[in-house]
């Protein structure tokens, strides 16, 4: 069997968004979710992933999902990362607990784009 190796896995978890920014190329919004099931399976057949980024959308309306994803990565001691723009998030401490950086994205605003600091549990 080949060993699949990779140092960046981007994971986009759906391809919803709560925002309608004027740059974004994701285009109209489609109302897809991540199966869940086939993340598991699928991030099985690597030996080796530095780092697993949630993408999407926006990944935090898929919060079920996002966090039984979150939690399998961290039970196989994977280094995760979400590119958010940050308006959904109501834990910030599970984010902090389980997710080494946030990189949030606020546009419309004197802060064009604002990079949320590495974030690490307690």
């Amino acid at each position: 069997m080949k060993e699949l190796s990779v140092n960046q896995l981007v994971i986009e978890v759906g391809r919803k968004c709560n925002l309608r920014c004027e740059h974004c190329l994701r285009g109209e919004p489609e109302d897809t979710t991540i199966d869940v099931a086939m993340v598991k399976k699928f991030l099985k057949e690597f030996t080796y992933i530095s780092v697993i980024t949630f993408s999407g959308g926006e990944p935090t309306i898929n919060k079920d999902e996002l966090l039984e994803c979150i939690m399998y990565c961290k039970a196989r001691n994977k280094k995760v990362t979400i590119i958010s723009n940050g308006t959904l998030i109501d834990d910030e401490l599970l984010v902090k607990k389980y997710v080494e950086t946030m990189i949030r994205r606020t546009f419309g605003t004197e802060n064009a784009m604002k990079l949320g600091k590495p974030m690490r549990s307690a």
